[in-house]
């Protein structure tokens, strides 16, 4: 819900810089372009929109790295991860029995995988790691 209200101020925010702004910046060129257009055959407010739009782009492009969704997004990650513990403590079990068979190298590869954030995508608990960290550290 957040992360929607987030895009949404992203979608007002584009829609203001894209079309409002424009829009209010160039109204006395329209205004100029009304009235000269028929007697000096110019339009002042194209340049005027190309301008401004040109403008909004440099300025997107070099002050907004990340749209307030895109930050809102990974702020709340957490909110959105599953409980993996119990699945982190089958791994665990499993690295301890290659540990035990003196595996040591299939044991140390099972807990980095635990770590790795593709495997679990960021959802491994604080705890969790800690543990996994504390096993990898006893592996010679």
């Amino acid at each position: 819900m957040l992360t929607t209200a987030a895009y949404g101020v992203d979608v007002v925010y584009y829609i203001t810089g894209g079309v409002a702004l424009p829009v209010v910046a160039c109204m006395p060129a329209m205004f100029v372009d009304t009235q000269s257009t028929a007697v000096l055959g110019s339009r002042t407010s194209d340049k005027c929109f190309e301008a401004v739009h040109n403008l909004a782009i440099k300025y997107d492009s070099l002050g907004n790295p990340k749209t307030l969704g895109e930050k809102v997004y990974k702020k709340t990650a957490s909110w959105r991860c599953p409980d993996l513990d119990f699945a982190v403590a089958n791994l665990m079990k499993i690295s301890k029995c290659y540990k035990d068979h003196g595996l040591y190298a299939k044991a140390r590869l099972q807990l980095q995988n635990i770590l790795d954030e593709q495997s679990f995508g960021g959802c491994v608990s604080v705890e969790s790691q800690k543990k996994v960290e504390q096993e990898l550290d006893s592996i010679h």
